[in-house]
């Protein structure tokens, strides 16, 4: 073996080790922290929709002003609204905006938060849709996200049981419409 031989395998070798270690191979913090990134969820008859970790987000329409309302309030309490006209085909005449959440608005927030959370243990809890006298009846939906975990409630008229918790929700909704 000569001298020249150990040089010439370094010179190969040392790329391929510089490309291993170099940073542009080391994963973004993002890759390790998912729960930072939103999550789609698909939720009927709203569709596809997606929602940050520690989000809550309400969801009505057929409430008789002919929109789709969309209600976000982040994990830092952050309010804003999505509404669209509610009508078959792509959404049209979007309406976007933001809103502040008072001290005492953040106190119903979080204790709604955790009770929809127990409301939904299964992920997914359903009420009777409303029946409507010949035309759409009302429709709400809840999400709520705590790291990869999503759990949805959906319905009509407020249930049975845990109707103050359901109306206290929605009248929120509709307040900031």
């Amino acid at each position: 073996m000569t001298w020249s031989s150990p040089i010439r395998a370094w010179l190969t070798i040392a790329p391929l080790c510089a490309a291993c270690h170099s940073p542009a191979s080391l994963p973004s913090p993002q890759e390790h922290r998912d729960d930072t990134l939103a999550q789609a969820v698909v939720v009927p008859p709203f569709g596809d929709l997606t929602i940050e970790d520690g989000a809550l987000e309400l969801l009505d329409h057929n409430s008789g002003d002919g929109r789709v309302h969309r209600l976000t309030v982040s994990r830092d309490f952050q309010g804003s609204t999505l509404s669209w006209a509610d009508r078959p085909g792509p959404r049209s005449d979007v309406r976007v905006g933001t809103f502040p959440i008072s001290p005492e608005e953040r106190d119903q927030v979080r204790s709604w938060s955790e009770q929809l959370w127990r409301l939904a243990p299964g992920g997914r809890r359903s009420f009777p849709r409303a029946a409507g006298e010949g035309r759409p009846g009302y429709e709400w939906a809840i999400v709520v996200r705590r790291g990869a975990e999503v759990r949805v409630i959906d319905g009509g008229a407020a249930p049975a049981t845990d109707s103050e918790l359901i109306e206290g929700v929605v009248d929120f909704l509709d307040m900031h419409f």
